[in-house]
Parts: structure tokens; C-alpha cells; sequence
């Protein structure tokens, strides 16, 4: 087939097949110590000629058969101990049972958080309190109803993820029923943290733009029908509730570093806002 030549470079020596060396394809055998070549060495990695006449690539031979793929490593998760799963649902709802620790055990701890964010929301403060005649003119002025449909949809109410997240954002972005000037402040607060639960498994952004449009919020943090600065009379808006916005609710006083620290400039604490 016209012949090969053959150049040595470096420690090894470059053999050319005679239709490669017009295009220069080479490839590089290390020498032996008595200056041979072993056709097997290809610095350090076997010829693909050699390979593919020894699987008979090319000369019609019987064809190689395909590998065998090795079977998916399935790891079993440990079994989590009923106290495990009671110590779970006690930060994760108003208090566990016997029952729900039995159920979380079975469906684990996504399986419970899957199941919880299924259900439906649970009847609302506002339509239990009309339900139960709370809503009768002569609680115009008072707090009737308000701790009963607390307690009861707290303690009775399947959907109870829901419940202690609505309770821990309430604690977040706290109203005080006490402290709403309104008439029928039960269904004014009540209302109010139906907003919290509704959201409870939303957006945060979508959790503030609702309660600051809702009316037991404008009350207890003295925004409800605020006017607009007078230039003419010096007046000032109430800024009460943009404050607790931007320092309690969501930016708060100083900047932080990821990992929670504080960011300081000199030692000082860096401010978010001016």
C-alpha cells in the first residue's frame, strides 16, 4: 500500500502509513530499550487500528455485544419514630395527635407537607361569625365572637400547617383586635387575618400589598384616612405604618451580610435607608 516511513521524535518514533502521511496523520510509538517499537505502546495509549481489528471494526466480523446497563442504586430513607414526628408537628401545627403523628410517619415529612398544602382553606373567621350570629346589632361595639373563632379554627381545622403559618405571620405583622378604632372589630380583625391565611403559602409581596389596603391594619397602625402634607399649614402625613413597613416588616433598620450579620462601615452599623 506504498510503503510507511518512519521519523523519530523526541524518545519516540512516528510511523506514517503511506495513503496518511500525505495529510500528515501520525502516530507516536514509545521505543523499547533495544530501540524496536512495540506496536501496542501509543505513549502510553493502545493503537485504535489495534482495537478495532482485535473487535473486528471493519472486517465484517461477528459484531460485539451491546453492554449491559447496570440496574438504578435506590437508597431507602431511614423510617422517621413517632417522636421524630411529634416533635415535627409541634412546629409545624398547633398541636399533634395521636393520629396525625401516625400519618406523618406513613407519608413522611413531604408527603404530610404535600398533603397539608392541598386541602382547601378552612371556613373564614368573617363567614363563621355571621354563621353563628355574631353579626347581630348588638355587638356593634364589642369583641364578641372574635376568641371563639381563634380558638376553634386553630384546634378543629384539618388544614393546620396552614393555621401556624397564618398565626406566625400574624405575629410578624401583628394588629392587636384592642387597638382597632372600629366599629365590629372582631369582623375588622377577623377579617384581617383571613388575609394572613389566605396568603399563608403565597408571596410575600402579595401578603403586604393586602394588608395595606385592609382596614383593621389602616386602624391599628393610624393610616386609616391619613391626608396628604398641607405646605400652606405645615401639616404632615402620618408616617406611622411607612415605617413600620420598611423597619419591621420587611427591610429593618441596619443592612446585612447573607449569612444574617450585620454590615458595618468603620464599626457602624450600616443604615437601609436615610
Amino acid at each position: 500500500r506504498g510503503g510507511s516511513r518512519a521519523d523519530r521524535v523526541g524518545g519516540s518514533v512516528t510511523v506514517l502509513d503511506g495513503e496518511q502521511a500525505g495529510a500528515q496523520a501520525f502516530v507516536a510509538h514509545d521505543e523499547n530499550a533495544d530501540g524496536s517499537v512495540d506496536p501496542l505502546k501509543l505513549g502510553g495509549v493502545v493503537a485504535p487500528a489495534l482495537l478495532l481489528a482485535a473487535c473486528g471494526g471493519g472486517g465484517g466480523g461477528s459484531a460485539a455485544a451491546p453492554p449491559t446497563a447496570s440496574p438504578p442504586v435506590v437508597v431507602a430513607p431511614a423510617a422517621i419514630t413517632a417522636t421524630q414526628a411529634s416533635r415535627f408537628l409541634a412546629q409545624a401545627t398547633m398541636g399533634a395527635t395521636r393520629p396525625m403523628i401516625e400519618t406523618l410517619v406513613s407519608r413522611r415529612y413531604e408527603g404530610w407537607i404535600d398533603d397539608q398544602f392541598a386541602l382547601p382553606r378552612a371556613t373564614s373567621h368573617w363567614d363563621w361569625l355571621v354563621a353563628n350570629g355574631y353579626n347581630a346589632a348588638t355587638n356593634v361595639n364589642n369583641e364578641a365572637g372574635f376568641d371563639v373563632t381563634m380558638w376553634r379554627q386553630m384546634i378543629v381545622e384539618p388544614d393546620q400547617l396552614r393555621q401556624r403559618v397564618g398565626m406566625a405571620l400574624l405575629d410578624l405583622l401583628v394588629v392587636g383586635i384592642g387597638a382597632v378604632n372600629l366599629n365590629w372589630k372582631q369582623f375588622a380583625t377577623a377579617a384581617y387575618v383571613d388575609v394572613l391565611l389566605d396568603n399563608a403559602f403565597g408571596n410575600y409581596r402579595t401578603i403586604l400589598d393586602a394588608i395595606t389596603t385592609n382596614a383593621a391594619m389602616g386602624s391599628f397602625l393610624t393610616f386609616l384616612g391619613n391626608r396628604k402634607a398641607n405646605a400652606t399649614t405645615g401639616a404632615q402625613p402620618d408616617e406611622n405604618y411607612a415605617r413600620e413597613l420598611m423597619q419591621l416588616f420587611t427591610l429593618g433598620l441596619y443592612q446585612l451580610n447573607p449569612d444574617g450579620s450585620v454590615r458595618t462601615n468603620a464599626s457602624v452599623p450600616m443604615e437601609t435607608y436615610a
